[in-house]
């Protein structure tokens, strides 16, 4: 999937896919690698009473020596761990999105990158609304059809927008160098992805996907004005009784 890829060069930050890295369980990691840090001093300083005859546990010199590389070997492990926490915070290893604190960031820079060199962004706000109808009829849970249709739309979208999950069951495209009609093509491109998704597992449904899209203008210049203009064309879309795609321009 292309859409976890380390794609976000204006922010300078890379990290791998955090589905397949060993940090889908932070807890346990830590635990694992404390008690190998323990099992390791102990050992050496057992080595250490075996290998020098006469050495004790109070003997200072060596006691001081092999503590200090001890710390330093701790203040590493923590110092990387740190690192995979940071990269934990930007995505969300169980949908394989960045995160919402991911997509903040990335909404400021691109909205101060967008006043600064003049150039529209737009974001497209989103939810997928048939999940429990759509996994009754295939036979799968909720959380298997919602990766399906989240893939279908990984597919989708260009290597430069930023996909990520949002609270309340919502998701979010932020959309570099597109302006507000930009973003209503690239909802209906996500649109007909799923139509034919659902076509391939033979079935005829229509799910509900409300889109709403808001774009950069001569009143919406700050990343907040683009998301709240976001959220209520979200809302408008979905209290639509069709799957409607509205923009901040239909509503606001």
């Amino acid at each position: 999937m292309q859409y976890l890829t380390p794609r976000i060069h204006w922010s300078g930050i890379t990290f791998l896919n955090p589905r397949g890295c060993a940090m889908r369980n932070r807890t346990a990691i830590k635990d694992w690698i404390y008690g190998i840090v323990a099992v390791i001093f102990v050992a050496g300083w057992g080595g250490m009473h075996i290998l020098q005859d006469g050495l004790s546990w109070t003997t200072t010199t060596p006691l001081l020596f092999y503590s200090i590389l001890f710390l330093a070997a701790v203040l590493l492990v923590t110092r990387w761990l740190k690192r995979q926490n940071e990269a934990l915070a930007l995505s969300d290893p169980e949908l394989n999105l960045y995160s919402e604190r991911f997509f903040y960031n990335a909404l400021n820079l691109e909205c101060n990158k967008s006043e600064r060199h003049e150039m529209p962004v737009a974001l497209m706000v989103f939810s997928f609304d048939t999940l429990k109808e759509t996994a009754d009829q295939l036979g799968k849970s909720v959380e298997e059809i919602q990766l399906l249709f989240i893939e279908t739309v990984g597919r989708t979208i260009r290597n430069s927008d930023v996909f990520s999950t949002m609270k309340d069951g919502r998701f979010s495209i932020l959309l570099p160098s597109t302006d507000a009609d930009g973003a209503k093509v690239a909802a209906n491109r996500v649109k007909r992805a799923i139509s034919e998704e659902l076509k391939k597992q033979r079935l005829g449904q229509r799910t509900t996907v409300p889109f709403g899209i808001c774009g950069t203008s001569s009143k919406i210049k700050t990343s907040k004005q683009l998301l709240e203009g976001s959220i209520k064309a979200y809302v408008e879309a979905q209290r639509s009784p069709r799957n409607k795609i509205i923009t901040c321009a239909d509503c606001c």
